[in-house]
């Protein structure tokens, strides 16, 4: 009876002792997630801090790169003046705009003036449809 009472009080002490160590290493891995997590929202935060100081030049690679996939993609490489294009047979844009995309045409001052009173018909339709609560399509 004694052997075993005494296996029982070390079975429960050799538990208490796992329970302990299993709460210390999750409390390790919790601290370490916190870091992590503290770490990976002070990045994020750095990088949009960049980000909104380089904001010029984002929006330049922004307008370059859909400039590149555009150009590509209508096989304006092939008139390019640009030779890095026609020898990569791909658009590289090594200006703002690709030399070889089409001129977009000019509209005609009646066209103009169109598009301007549509544009303003339309705001003046939204800010209606907000200031009395509904939203128009």
């Amino acid at each position: 009876m004694r052997a075993s009472r005494a296996v029982r009080q070390h079975l429960r002490a050799q538990q208490k002792a796992d329970m302990k160590a299993q709460a210390k290493a999750r409390a390790k891995q919790d601290a370490q997630a916190r870091a992590g997590n503290d770490a990976a929202a002070a990045a994020k935060a750095k990088a949009d801090d960049r980000l909104q100081q380089d904001m010029p030049a984002f929006r330049s690679a922004l307008a370059r790169r859909i400039h590149v996939i555009i150009g590509t993609q209508q096989g304006y490489w092939r008139q390019c003046p640009e030779r890095s294009c026609r020898r990569a047979r791909s658009c590289r844009v090594p200006k703002a705009h690709c030399g070889g995309a089409p001129a977009m045409p000019q509209p005609t001052p009646e066209e103009a003036a169109r598009a301007l009173a549509d544009f303003r018909t339309s705001l003046e339709a939204a800010r209606r449809a907000d200031r009395s609560g509904s939203r128009e399509p």
